[in-house]
């Protein structure tokens, strides 16, 4: 959601020109309260209540009266022996005076009031004689008692039928913004503009520049303001203006490039202006959400000037983010001291409570604040969640009595922001329902439905806006996201192209173009969007404005300048920048005053550029290695983004999906947690995070196992079913251990009958970073059976199997993800047939495997083992692999090119007797023992994930086929097919099944798995 469309009630004044005669302005219907307090810096906060005194309005009003009644009643000067007890020049005549008591009811705002304004204004109306005002006034009245329809019909009517007056018709035109027509609102500000020339025109035109905010036509507003600002460079109100413009737009570093001008001007040329421009500051670092910098910033100014009030909202809620209890709870304390912050202070210091773990505490302070406010949705929801009870209760009060759409457009956006969407949007539709014209509940009801995911809804809102509103910036980025959400990404760069085109100085939406095209998998357009950012790079501006500087001190920047033209010349973007401003801190005392002085400007009009593109450059390269599947690099340089950016969610996100897939759990789950301290309602990290908890539970599997393979002759006649049932101990994240119990069922065919066997298995796993992984795992397994041999040829013997010690260790190299080596060895059984089995043939195997990535697609392999028997035989084994992937995921066509190359020292000796053959003495080498061989196959892939989430470490669906072609060198052609299906279920409950078919004239196979798998 935009910053400020929080729908706060404000207070919309006329502009005064500076030195004019102020009269009493016309307030709008409900009191629209003036948000710099903090309460965020968005498009209402802009009307001022210019010239407005700040003292209590009952006792102004009982003053007024007594004057009123000294000054109306006051005696003729005769009576009393006495020239004149008051001058004429200071009379008011009883139309002035009606005027003036009929302004402070109306501000008033009370259902009294507004009754007796009713009846002042039935007297003075039909014989005062401008009736021009009167009329002024009957709207306002009529739009403050909730007749909006009559309101609404009056301004077209006064519109239509009065006199143009530029002054009256753009109050006309802030009434009918206070009641959520912006589209009136915006035409009347345009016919009005049309007719007008000159200072008159220029006047209103800056004002209609902060009314543009309201609908979101943030370009519109911000080209007013910088042509005003053109001749005016560092006029303080204009500056300040504009950067909360930007801030509408989310462009924070340009807003506080204008904030940080005004601060450096100091309070002596326009005080008031400075401290707002200063508390804003601690608002965009707040929006940014960079809360260390939010907290800095507000003790910097309250090393300055302590106990200003401008500070004390924005600086408590700094502190609040930061964890600085204590310090939040003062400022809070103090703020709600001042009956205009109270309202928003007490909420406050419940929260420091709720931090604290004292509920009953905060309670206290959300009941006050309730009393203060009845329409104050924010105690009101705290107090429900507080207290454990549903705001389905209190929502439905509101809406049975309610019917004001802005006080229920309030209610929903906070609603919204406490992610209570289902609620925010039945808010939303009541309001509309009430008024179906009410700008901000259609613009917060297509977010909302964004935010659930009900797309087509969302944007099928946005385009009907967006046809009265088309110049809306604000529609078209939330149209914007909405497509990107939903994956339709060519349309979402369509709608980012189309803002930027009318603004390229916006880095804002191209970077998030940006991001949506890497989404959309299309990394060079992503790519060149981030460049966008960066051209011209500002190193390359540092070096131009450097040259054409005027300076007699040149000599001494000479070395330092030069290394900014080799950084430059290598086509750094930022990092020459840095070198020369690191060189001016240590050797700028060297250069002159003027000189100094002309390097610090350099650094200020420089420096949000400097942020953006260092901002925009480092997203860049971690975007193109994290697409590149370059995750340990991508974890350095996002760990350096988020250091230099703290606020960077997206950032935040992908560095815990690097951590992810490199098996860095603690490191994933801290990732999220910090991003859900920026944002508890980012709805994937929060997925994410629970998902993280679960795969660190610990969990329970059961699998069936079966293998059938027949051929080489008779060395190759096996059949076996295995039984497992385990238990998974992940331990601090990132490391695993499992035991597991094994139950074997091995059937010969031949020679001999079937035996069976029990076992167990310790394995484990351990990452000790990115770069290095080791794992490894021991196997007991015991006969429970004699072997019971068969067969004309064979002597019938009771064979007592020997127990079997087997196990692996292997040590896994990360090579920045660029290649991976992996160094191993496995001790294994050799149960191909029943004279293996007999004999007890194992094989201790030493591995090494070299996986290279020298392309995102594209996959290169190499292995080499050496097969040490257990029957004093050896051999040697060789691979070379290369795949590629002719489409991405989530559906991946891959083609896999193999060749395997074998050779064993010696080979099988099978038995001479004709028969009476001793199954474990007659019989030598018992398995495949190739010579010289060599075999070559390829391998077509088909993958396609079904999950709902696309994220590492979400719940698994996908299914898996292959297809495999190959041959020998002794021309044994083959066809293998295999297929994978793996699901895991939202109760922790999953399937994993596996399905082999090999065959080939020398040899066949088959193999089953089925498991089960439940994390607790």
């Amino acid at each position: 959601m935009n910053p400020g469309s929080q729908g706060m009630k404000i207070q919309l004044m006329p502009e005064r020109l500076p030195g004019a005669a102020w009269n009493p302005p016309l307030i709008l219907p409900f009191r629209l309260k003036d948000g710099r307090q903090g309460r965020g810096t968005g498009e209402k906060q802009v009307f001022q209540a210019t010239g407005q005194c700040i003292f209590d309005r009952w006792l102004a009003l009982a003053v007024f009266v007594i004057l009123l009644l000294g000054l109306v009643g006051a005696k003729p000067a005769e009576s009393l022996g006495s020239s004149k007890v008051v001058p004429g020049d200071a009379r008011i005549s009883h139309e002035e005076a009606g005027e003036m008591l009929l302004e402070l009811l109306l501000q008033s705002g009370k259902e009294e009031h507004l009754s007796k304004a009713g009846q002042v204004l039935e007297r003075i109306e039909s014989t005062h004689p401008d009736g021009s005002l009167m009329a002024l006034y009957r709207i306002r009245l009529e739009a403050a008692l909730g007749n909006r329809s009559k309101a609404v019909s009056l301004t077209e009517e006064f519109v239509r039928s009065q006199e143009f007056d530029a002054d009256r018709f753009i109050q006309v035109a802030d009434v009918l913004a206070s009641l959520g027509r912006y589209r009136m609102c915006r035409e009347i500000y345009t016919k009005t503009l049309d007719r007008l020339k000159g200072e008159e025109k220029r006047r209103i035109r800056l004002v209609y520049s902060e009314r543009l905010l309201l609908w979101g036509d943030y370009y519109s507003g911000e080209e007013i303001i910088r042509e005003e600002l053109a001749d005016k460079k560092h006029d303080p109100e204009l500056n300040l203006r504009l950067a909360r413009n930007l801030v509408a737009q989310q462009r924070f570093e340009q807003a506080r490039k204008h904030l940080q001008r005004i601060v450096h001007q100091g309070p002596e040329k326009s005080p008031a202006v400075y401290f707002e421009a200063w508390s804003e500051a601690v608002n965009v670092a707040l929006l940014q959400k960079d809360f260390a910098a939010a907290a800095q910033a507000a003790d910097d100014f309250q090393d300055w000037y302590a106990g200003r009030e401008d500070i004390l909202l924005p600086g408590a809620r700094a502190y609040l983010q930061k964890g600085r209890l204590e310090d939040a709870q003062k400022l809070f304390e103090k703020a709600s001291g001042h009956e205009n912050l109270k309202v928003q202070a007490l909420p406050g210091l419940a929260r420091v409570e709720m931090k604290r773990g004292n509920p009953d505490k905060a309670v206290y302070f959300l009941e006050k604040a309730a009393a203060l406010d009845e329409n104050n949705p924010e105690p009101f929801i705290l107090l429900s969640q507080t207290r454990g009870k549903p705001l389905q209760e209190h929502v439905e009060k509101v809406l049975k009595e309610e019917t004001d759409p802005a006080v229920l457009t309030h209610l929903a956006q906070a609603l919204a922001g406490q992610g209570e969407f289902e609620l925010a949007a039945e808010v939303y539709d009541s309001a509309l329902a009430h008024d179906p014209g009410f700008f901000e509940a259609g613009a917060g009801l297509a977010e909302v439905y964004g935010s659930k995911g009900r797309y087509s809804a969302s944007l099928e809102i946005l385009d009907m806006m967006l046809e009265e509103f088309p110049e809306s910036y604000k529609l078209l980025l939330t149209r914007a996201r909405v497509l990107a959400w939903s994956r339709q990404y060519a349309e979402s760069l369509e709608a980012y192209d189309q803002l930027y085109t009318k603004n390229q100085d916006n880095h804002v939406v191209i970077r998030e173009a940006a991001r949506t095209a890497y989404w959309g998998k299309k990394a060079d357009t992503g790519d060149r969007y981030y460049q966008l950012i960066s051209t011209p790079a500002v190193d390359e501006m540092l070096l131009q404005r450097l040259q054409d500087l005027d300076t007699s001190q040149r000599q001494i920047l000479e070395q330092a300048i030069a290394g900014l033209e080799r950084e430059v010349s290598a086509g750094s973007v930022y990092a020459g920048f840095e070198g020369f401003f690191d060189w001016f801190g240590r050797h700028g005392r060297d250069l002159g005053r003027e000189s100094r002085r002309e390097m610090d400007e350099l650094r200020r009009s420089l420096g949000y550029r400097y942020v953006i593109q260092k901002q925009a450059e480092l997203e860049r390269q971690s975007k193109k290695l994290l697409w590149n599947e370059r995750f340990a690099p991508a974890r350095r340089h996002l760990q350096k983004l988020v250091e230099h950016e703290p606020g960077n969610q997206e950032a935040r996100f992908d560095l815990a999906q690097a951590c992810c897939v490199l098996g860095l759990g603690d490191e994933e789950e801290k990732a999220y947690q910090e991003l859900l301290a920026i944002d508890p309602l980012h709805g994937q990290a929060s997925r994410a995070l629970e998902r993280r908890k679960k795969r660190s539970r610990p969990g329970f599997s059961g699998n069936y196992s079966f293998w059938s393979e027949r051929g080489r002759g008779e060395l190759a006649r096996m059949d076996r079913h295995r039984l497992d049932m385990g238990l998974d101990v992940p331990l601090r994240s990132r490391h695993s251990f499992r035991v597991t119990g094994h139950r074997y069922f091995e059937s010969p065919q031949k020679h001999a009958g079937t035996v069976q066997a029990s076992g167990v298995s310790l394995t484990g796993e351990m990452v000790t970073g990115p770069h290095f992984t080791l794992a490894g795992g021991l196997t007991y397994k015991s006969y429970a059976n004699d072997l019971q041999t068969r067969g004309s040829k064979m002597e019938r013997e009771s064979i007592d199997l020997d127990d079997l010690f087997l196990g692996h260790l292997d040590m896994m190299f990360n090579l920045d993800d660029y290649a991976r080596l992996t160094l191993g060895y496995e001790k294994r059984e050799t149960v191909a047939n029943a004279i293996a089995l007999a004999q007890g043939v194992y094989t201790e195997n030493w591995e090494a495997g070299l996986d290279i990535y020298p392309l995102r697609r594209l996959e290169l392999g190499l292995s080499a083992g050496y097969l040490d028997y257990s029957d004093d035989n050896h051999g040697v084994v060789y691979g070379v692999s290369a795949g590629y992937s002719f489409t991405d995921h989530p559906r991946r066509f891959r083609t896999i090119l193999s060749g395997e190359y074998r050779d064993t020292s010696r080979t099988y000796q099978g038995c001479s007797n004709g028969q009476g053959c001793n199954i474990q003495a007659d019989f030598k080498h018992p398995y495949w023992t190739p010579e010289d061989h060599w075999g070559s196959s390829v391998t077509f892939e088909f993958t396609h994930d079904l999950a709902r989430d696309f994220f590492c470490g979400a719940r698994d669906h996908f299914y898996q086929l292959e297809l495999s072609l190959g041959t020998e060198k002794d021309k044994n052609h083959s066809v293998e097919v295999r297929g994978t299906w793996s699901r895991e279920f939202e109760n922790g409950l999953g399937i994993n099944t596996q399905a082999m078919w090999h065959n080939s004239r020398e040899w066949d196979a088959a193999s089953l798995d089925l498991g089960l798998f439940y994390r607790f």
